[in-house]
């Protein structure tokens, strides 16, 4: 993913947490804020340590960002944080970008 699309400052992961606009399910657990500065989304995300080793942890998120990236075109102008559950290691890609989409569907994320 370009550095133009990541979220790396803690700082604005601080920002959009604290908007607590979110939405969740039993996998994943998104949080978003709208951007006035760029003209595409921007994601950052979280895996934590008790889902498993690093290698683990780094292939979710390269799947997480895949679906994104799948999703890219369709996408408004919001930094997205995603924070990943246990369930989500059982998924396969297809279920990733549904269980996604379906998320950011639910808050108006997505191009109609």
């Amino acid at each position: 993913m370009e550095k133009a699309y990541r979220i790396k400052k803690n700082t604005e992961i601080e920002e959009i947490l604290k908007g607590k606009n979110s939405v969740g399910n039993k996998n994943y657990v998104i949080y978003i804020r709208k951007n006035h500065e760029t003209n595409h989304f921007r994601l950052g995300m979280s895996v934590s340590k008790k889902i498993g080793n690093a290698v683990v942890r780094n292939r979710e998120k390269r799947r997480i960002k895949h679906a994104f990236l799948s999703l890219k075109d369709n996408l408004l102008p919001y930094d997205i944080f995603v924070i990943a559950r246990n369930n989500s290691l059982n998924l396969d890609f297809e279920e990733i970008t549904k269980e996604i989409k379906n998320l950011l569907n639910r808050k108006n994320v997505i191009k109609k």
